[in-house]
């Protein structure tokens, strides 16, 4: 677990700020996370972690296009503190694998609760029952499971590989010249 990075440097309270906005598309997806706003596509590796943010106007459609396709995709009523819905199925991925081999992915942690999205899934673990592992993919989980992920603490190599925003798959033959990518602030 070492060599996770974990910088807290979001300049902001993710539960406060979702409650706060108006309106919002949350997009989750093993490796990123992306709140579109009204003005901006502010990119992350997880909540605890930023990669940048572009105007509106400037995104490529074929990259919405894409985050839409490897995402969960959640607004401001779907994300709320409640019993998880979302079919999870008994796991052959063990936690032991997840911290060994993952590279891009990130790792949440509370409380003995840990939960990991890695290669198109969503994996969940109670460390105080061994083997129980639970998983489905990652655009089958819910508003409640991403309530947890958010006020969890979470570790991530990604940031190790993926340096820019501009190296997810999802700009993959984009012409990224025009773009321009800010600093995430308040």
């Amino acid at each position: 677990m070492r060599e996770f990075l974990s910088p807290h440097n979001v300049p902001f309270y993710w539960v406060d700020r979702l409650e706060k906005e108006d309106g919002y598309t949350l997009y989750v997806s093993d490796c990123f996370w992306v709140l579109a706003t009204k003005d901006f596509y502010e990119f992350y590796y997880n909540p605890i972690h930023t990669m940048g943010k572009i105007r509106v106007s400037q995104m490529p459609q074929i990259v919405i296009e894409r985050i839409k396709f490897c995402s969960a995709i959640f607004h401001k009523e779907d994300i709320k503190f409640e019993c998880t819905k979302a079919t999870l199925r008994p796991s052959p991925v063990r936690f032991y694998k997840i911290e060994r081999d993952m590279r891009i992915g990130n790792w949440f942690h509370a409380q003995g609760q840990n939960y990991a999205t890695w290669k198109g899934y969503f994996i969940c673990d109670d460390m105080y029952m061994p083997n129980l592992e639970r998983s489905c993919p990652i655009k089958s989980i819910d508003g409640a499971l991403v309530f947890d992920m958010i006020r969890m603490g979470c570790q991530s190599r990604t940031a190790h590989y993926i340096k820019s925003v501009f190296d997810l798959k999802v700009f993959s033959n984009v012409r990224t010249t025009g773009i321009q990518l800010l600093e995430i602030t308040d």
